[in-house]
């Protein structure tokens, strides 16, 4: 670990210590940032993300962060370019995810796999996702109905 990423854990903020698992998450990324000198701009250009995705990753609200698997891209990566400790704050983002998670999926109904609908559902799915496809085999059934009773007509 380099000087400046083991000062970050020692530096304080002067805000009240983090409740939340997202807080936490978020606080033990923004002391990592501010220990080793780095704006926002800097992790930005480093991660190459955006400023305002860097401000999302620190703002401590769920609904602000992208999906986790790019959360545990953009963590390892500045846990790497901060050489500190592999996975200590992507863990951290985890267990935010983890914590609101049953907040987070209250009033969703669950999205039914597509081995567990009956033929009909899945040619109506198709029909509604494929109007064009439909349209041209249909046309192309029609135009090879019409040659084989115009060449069985001629012959």
């Amino acid at each position: 670990m380099n000087d400046r990423a083991k000062q970050a854990g020692s530096k304080k903020l002067d805000e009240p210590p983090p409740q939340s698992a997202i807080e936490r998450a978020a606080a033990a990324f923004r002391v990592a940032r501010l220990g080793a000198e780095l704006t926002q701009d800097q992790v930005a250009d480093a991660l190459k993300i955006t400023r305002e995705r860097v401000m999302r990753l620190e703002s401590a609200r769920v609904s602000d962060l992208p999906p986790l698997i790019f959360i545990k891209g953009y963590m390892r990566e500045f846990e790497r370019l901060l050489d500190l400790e592999p996975r200590s704050i992507e863990q951290l983002f985890i267990e935010a995810y983890e914590e609101a998670r049953p907040s987070s999926k209250a009033g969703l109904k669950p999205v039914r796999s597509a081995e567990f609908t009956s033929a009909g559902q899945k040619l109506s799915m198709f029909l509604r996702a494929n109007p064009g496809r439909i349209l041209t085999a249909v046309l192309l059934v029609a135009l090879a109905g019409i040659a084989s009773a115009a060449w069985w007509y001629f012959s």
